[in-house]
This record gives structure tokens, sequence and C-alpha cells, in this order.
């Protein structure tokens, strides 16, 4: 019983997780009319735009401010570019962040910022897909062999399969939310918090491989007696036993 109980929780587990990465948003912005700032949900791989659509990837704004940021660096980060910078500020009046070091730093913060989510994004997709690995990884020893030391192994197998994943939520949700901070100190950069549901159907579905993993466990615990010496099969009894000889 704790068998199928092992392998119905890591398997319903390993779906969550994966289903969350890649439907589900993890956190979530409020709307802030003050700057013209829509409500905003932010997938792993992408985040939505002004008609709340998850079109924009990270990779797509990474590329789009790192080239905008080394653009401006070249033309007014060197002496000549800072006197001219110098010289359009005071004769016009058009709002161009290039021209001014603490926009461009921004700026290197964002690119920094889209390159780490790149980054995370790519570590938790594939750590969610070795979960059905580390589940199908259990299911092969169960196959082997019903000996307890096996539905240990299987057992471990989806434990650390759930763990994984918990780690791997965790660590995105850590990175992430260290570098929204820093952008939110920087700039007017609403904070999106962890409200979305892919977060939590993430943690679920690492939480319910890791109980896979310890009903495996007690399933080792709990079987794999061997027989009494009275219930054994006469045919097989020593040599004062067994079938009797044919004369």
């Amino acid at each position: 019983m704790c068998d199928i109980l092992m392998l119905i929780l890591g398997l319903t587990g390993a779906l969550m997780s994966c289903a969350a990465c890649l439907l589900g948003y993890y956190r979530y912005a409020d709307p802030a009319v003050s700057i013209d700032w829509p409500l905003r949900k932010y997938y792993v791989k992408k985040l939505t735009d002004k008609s709340m659509r998850p079109t924009i990837t990270w990779k797509v704004l990474k590329q789009d401010i790192c080239t905008k940021y080394e653009a401006a660096q070249m033309k007014y980060g060197n002496p000549q570019g800072q006197m001219l910078a110098k010289l359009m500020e005071h004769t016009l009046s058009v709002p161009l962040c290039g021209i001014k070091p603490n926009c461009r730093e921004h700026m290197s913060e964002r690119c920094i910022f889209y390159d780490y989510a790149v980054d995370d994004a790519l570590v938790l997709l594939l750590v969610d897909a070795s979960s059905m690995c580390f589940l199908g990884l259990g299911g092969f020893c169960l196959m082997i062999s019903n000996k307890p030391h096996w539905k240990m192994y299987a057992g471990v197998c989806v434990f650390f399969g759930g763990f994984m994943v918990f780690g791997a939520t965790a660590w995105w949700a850590v990175d992430t939310d260290k570098y929204m901070h820093r952008m939110k100190k920087q700039s007017i950069y609403p904070y999106g918090a962890l409200n979305g549901w892919g977060f939590w159907c993430n943690i679920g579905g690492a939480l319910n491989m890791m109980m896979g993993g310890v009903c495996g466990f007690l399933s080792s615990m709990m079987g794999g007696k061997t027989k009494s010496p009275d219930t054994m099969d006469p045919m097989m009894a020593g040599p004062m036993g067994g079938q009797p000889m044919m004369m």
C-alpha cells in the first residue's frame, strides 16, 4: 500500500511542479497609476505586457536593455561623451537616459538582473524536469525487486527528486527577490510579491514528492519479513525430510 502511495504522490508532485513552471506565474505586482505601471505577473521565463498577456520573455528584455546600455556607455561613458552629455543637458529638454550616469548605472543593474532571471529560469526548468527522471528511477527500483532495500532505494530517489525541486524553487525565489529589492531602491520599480499560484503549486509538488519518498522508506521498514521454519515447504526440508525415496 505504501508503495502505491509513493508512486501516486510522486507522480502528482512531479506533474504539479512541471505544470507550474511552464504555465503558472510566481510573482504578482499591483498596478501603479502614478507611473502608468500596469498589473504585472512574473512567470519563470516571461512576464506580462501592458495588455496583461505573457508575451515578453526575460531573454528579450536582457538583449534589449543590455544593447541600450552598451551603446550609451560607448557614447557617453568617455570624457568626450561626458562633455557632450553636459552640453545636451543645457541645450536640450528631451529626457534622454543615456546621457545621465545614474540612469546608465540603473540600465546596467537591469541588464544584470535580466541575465540572472534567464539563468534562474533555466535551472528551475531543468530541475523540475529531472523530478520526472527521479520518479522513473524510483519506479524502476520497484520493478527490479520488492525486497526492503530496493523499496528504500525507490523512496530515496523520489524524496531526493522532491528535495531538489524544493531547493531550486526556493533558490529562484531568493535570487529574484534580491534583485527586485535592488531595483526598487534605485528606481520606481514596483515589487512583485510571491503571490502567484505557480510558486505555491511548485512548492506543493516538491512536498508531495518528499512525502512519497517517506512512504517508500516506511514500506521498506514494514515489508520483507522472512518465513518462519514452520511454514516452509516440507519438500524443501533437511536431511530427515523431503520426498520419500522410491524403492
